[in-house]
């Protein structure tokens, strides 16, 4: 049995174990969101490597296509390099078992103003990236037993000002269950293709945005259920697919009422 496989598990929620020294990850998540005013289709490209078993460093680099339409006529098309993020995983505690882990770990990171914006029509909180630099951090834990998993995470966002513009603060909590469907038993890895059963609950309360030194009203909270299905068919590849439901949604801002997302995405250990 391999540990590398059991901590990429969840499709949402971070996971507390990091990638092996030996082996770094390349993924390929390809997402789809569909809102009242929006529909963006992005694929995000990150790459995880780890120094030492304790950490690893992971970049991320998205490329978003979306169509806007936001009243009186106004619609658009923009496409192109969204904002870079790199962030940095610390494992805090972890203790492992046959078949079983129990993980705590730090996460920090920032986003890079690589995406492009534009003086138009089109809201800031809509262009391909917001002209600042923000920071995240926050705890991850993650508990493993034979088939059964546990996640939860707890993350913070802050965003800096640009341009007399600053991003809503945010503040996102995630639980997640997984469940390996099949096989009923691991002998060694890589034998047999495994699925798991993913469900996952993603809370984020917003703060409100600004702009030139006004607040824009669009603070709430968004709470997302996401079912989700993975297949390992060897040990050096997984894929994913989730799909994202709103249960809850408070807030009234440029992309409106959320209608549904979803995500595939393919994981490569080399």
């Amino acid at each position: 049995m391999t540990w590398i496989a059991v901590f990429f598990a969840q499709v949402v929620t971070e996971n507390a174990g990091t990638v092996s020294p030996e082996t770094p990850l390349w993924q390929t998540r390809i997402e789809y969101l569909k809102t009242e005013n929006v529909i963006e289709l992005r694929a995000v490209e990150t790459f995880l490597w780890a120094p030492d078993p304790t950490m690893d460093f992971g970049l991320s680099l998205p490329i978003i296509h979306r169509d806007v339409e936001v009243g009186a006529g106004i619609e658009d098309t923009i496409e192109g390099i969204g904002d870079a993020s790199l962030q940095w995983k610390y494992s805090l505690y972890k203790t492992d078992d046959v078949m079983k882990s129990t993980r705590f770990s730090l996460l920090l990171g920032t986003k890079f103003p690589t995406g492009r914006w534009r003086q138009d029509a089109i809201p800031r909180k809509l262009q391909l990236g917001t002209g600042s630099f923000d920071l995240t951090g926050g705890l991850l834990f993650t508990h493993i037993d034979d088939r059964h998993r546990f996640a939860a995470e707890i993350i913070g966002r802050h965003n800096l000002e640009a341009d007399d513009f600053q991003l809503q603060p945010s503040l996102r909590v995630g639980l997640a269950y997984w469940y390996r469907i099949s096989p009923a038993r691991i002998e060694t890895a890589g034998e047999e293709t495994e699925i798991r059963g993913v469900i996952e609950v993603t809370s984020v309360f917003y703060g409100e945005s600004e702009l030139n030194g006004g607040g824009l009203n669009d603070e709430g909270n968004i709470t997302w259920l996401s079912p989700g299905v993975q297949i390992y068919p060897a040990t050096w590849i997984l894929f994913e697919l989730s799909v994202q439901i709103p249960v809850v949604q408070t807030v009234d801002d440029a992309l409106g009422d959320r209608k549904f997302s979803f995500l595939v995405s393919v994981k490569f250990l080399f």
